[in-house]
């Protein structure tokens, strides 16, 4: 294992990979230099390297796509290299293939608002070969939800997750091209306490609940619609505590339940995910207390505190509920229900996946089985991490169950 923890590029990987996630416009500026100083030292920095750092931090803090792209073109700019070219030719292939990414889809969107996609470029690359295109301009994608929402016509409606408030969507003052634009370009729901709400700005949030003058709008529900940029946001209702939860804005979680001691009880198992999703520990530990914990939560909760590299929840979930220990009703539940968690290969997977190191050696320092690293690696696009794991030792003859059940052998 002291092969892949002990590695020296995959320590900068890591240390590179926590400070993306941790970008910010006072920052940005600094990491430029810093990644160009490493790239003018180690060859392995390549538009591959480059395209998947900055997709999977996409994927994990969508917030920051905005940034993100201008980090890319910017580094671009200052390396005389064609990394951002790279990427949005990419970017168009992978949206292809994941065409339920949230993520994926938004990103183009914001690309082709600030004019470095074509209209041409996205319907050639989407195109499928039967002619069928994903429409997800929303120019078009706008006119085609006005002149279709109804009460009358349900199933448009579930298709595009507009359902429950039908007097939001007959409300066209509300509801209308200028309102599904701004949704679009903006990523998230346009409104003012959905916006607060994001931004823990709690006396934004409170003067908007006072105008209402109704306390049962104290925690309202959001339904939202194909343009919103997090897929694990899309195709739900979830409440104003889900919300908080989800983007870590304690001060209005806590306002909401302090002015309303009842609606602790509307805490469930989505808002316990949402608040893992969130990484703020308060947050966390007031929905722990507040729900029976079953396995099956925990588990939906380890995986996402891998997604969104939520690294100290990760461990204390772990510890505290026992994933690898046998004894465990955690262990024996997930075992009895054949979930491939014996030796960890979900939960390797995930780190893979988001690129998330310090989960990924946190589970070598459990001596969990490197068996499926090579596959898993270049599934995801790792191709030094793959190279890496074809240098440790293989039973050639004897291969990890977990291996043959999943397709992750190497051999």
């Amino acid at each position: 294992y002291e092969l892949i923890t002990e590695d020296h590029f995959l320590q900068l990987q890591k240390e590179l990979h926590e400070r993306m996630t941790n970008i910010s416009e006072d920052n940005y500026e600094e990491l430029i230099d810093h990644l160009c100083e490493i790239k003018a030292e180690y060859d392995e920095i390549n538009n591959d390297f480059l395209y998947n750092i900055i997709l999977t931090t996409c994927l994990v803090r969508s917030q920051k796509i905005e940034l993100l792209m201008k980090f890319l073109r910017e580094f671009e700019e200052k390396t005389n290299g064609d990394s951002f070219k790279y990427f949005k030719k990419l970017i168009l292939t992978d949206l292809k293939d994941n065409p339920n990414s949230n993520e994926m889809r938004f990103i183009v969107r914001y690309l082709y608002s600030i004019k470095e996609i074509s209209e041409e470029k996205i319907k050639l690359t989407l195109t499928t070969k039967t002619g069928k295109f994903d429409d997800i301009l929303y120019e078009t994608e706008n006119e085609k939800i006005l002149n279709n929402i109804s009460v009358e016509n349900p199933d448009f409606n579930i298709m595009y997750h507009i359902f429950g408030q039908y007097s939001m969507i007959d409300d066209r003052k509300v509801f209308n091209n200028d309102f599904l634009t701004e949704y679009a370009t903006k990523g998230s729901h346009p409104s003012s306490i959905y916006q607060s709400i994001i931004n823990d700005d709690l006396d934004s949030f409170s003067q908007l609940i006072n105008e209402n003058q109704d306390t049962s709008k104290l925690n309202d529900s959001f339904y939202s619609i194909i343009y919103e940029r997090n897929t694990d946001l899309f195709g739900i209702e979830y409440n104003y505590l889900d919300l908080c939860a989800f983007y870590g804005s304690e001060k209005i979680f806590n306002f909401i339940l302090m002015n309303d001691k009842e609606i602790q009880q509307t805490i469930e198992a989505q808002t316990v995910i949402f608040a893992v999703s969130g990484g703020n520990s308060s947050i966390i530990h007031k929905c722990v207390e507040a729900v029976q914990m079953d396995p099956f939560i925990i588990y939906k909760c380890i995986l996402k505190s891998i997604q969104y590299n939520r690294n100290e929840v990760f461990e204390w979930l772990v510890e505290t509920y026992g994933l690898f220990k046998k004894g465990t009703d955690l262990y024996q539940t997930l075992s009895r229900f054949k979930f491939v968690m014996k030796e960890g290969n979900n939960v390797l997977e995930y780190s893979i996946q988001f690129n998330n190191f310090e989960t990924l050696f946190y589970l070598f320092s459990l001596g969990i089985d490197y068996q499926p690293i090579f596959s898993i690696s270049m599934l995801y696009n790792n191709f030094y991490l793959a190279n890496l794991a074809l240098k440790l030792p293989y039973d050639c003859n004897v291969s990890s169950k977990k291996v043959q059940v999943n397709n992750y052998s190497p051999f």
